[in-house]
């Protein structure tokens, strides 16, 4: 009956060993299974940020190259106008700007503004992305509705006056259009605004 009985213990002790590793080596691999998974889509995100990151500066990068072409056009073609070359002017860089405009990503509007101070009859112009993707004319904002000086309203004007170099402006909503923008705005030496 003693042998019975051991033999009866040494098969629960084995049975009980297997079963215990069995729980174990099946837990350790749900927990390795459960963080391959977690690296995998932990990689996954961090891959996606990466290419959002790059896509997003190439955006960005691209539209400071176009306003800085433009600037430069637009600084050896404004000095010394008069208000009827001034609307010639504004033909050729709004062309010149179509063509740039055309080439960039993630352009929304692009626009031309003169100041008051500069002319009060020629004020500029504004395009604005349609539906369709093509870009119309919309009427330009009335810049002598609006303090100037104060920097905190109507900050695509006030803001690259003020501080008289090219500036990206923090994300606002356009009065005109209700949407969330960035925008990169420079101020050309005459008084003149794009």
């Amino acid at each position: 009956m003693k042998t019975h009985s051991i033999r009866t213990k040494l098969i629960a002790v084995t049975i009980s060993a297997v079963v215990i590793t069995m729980v174990i080596v099946t837990a350790l691999g749900v927990i390795a299974l459960r963080n391959l998974g977690m690296s995998g889509a932990e990689q996954s995100m961090l891959l996606l940020c990466e290419a959002g990151q790059k896509t997003l500066d190439s955006y960005l990068s691209d539209v400071e190259q176009d306003v800085n072409m433009v600037s430069v056009y637009v600084e050896a073609n404004l000095h010394g106008l008069e208000d009827s070359q001034l609307e010639e002017h504004l033909g050729l860089v709004s062309s010149f700007f179509k063509r740039i405009i055309s080439h960039t990503g993630g352009v929304m509007t692009y626009y031309y503004r003169i100041d008051p101070n500069v002319s009060s009859s020629v004020k500029g112009f504004w395009f604005v992305k349609d539906e369709t993707g093509d870009f119309v004319e919309h009427q330009v904002t009335d810049i002598t509705l609006y303090d100037t000086s104060d920097t905190s309203s109507l900050v695509w004007f006030t803001v690259p006056k003020a501080s008289g170099k090219p500036v990206w402006l923090q994300p606002y909503i356009t009065d005109n259009l209700g949407e969330r923008v960035i925008s990169y705005n420079t101020l050309f030496s005459s008084g003149d605004s794009s």
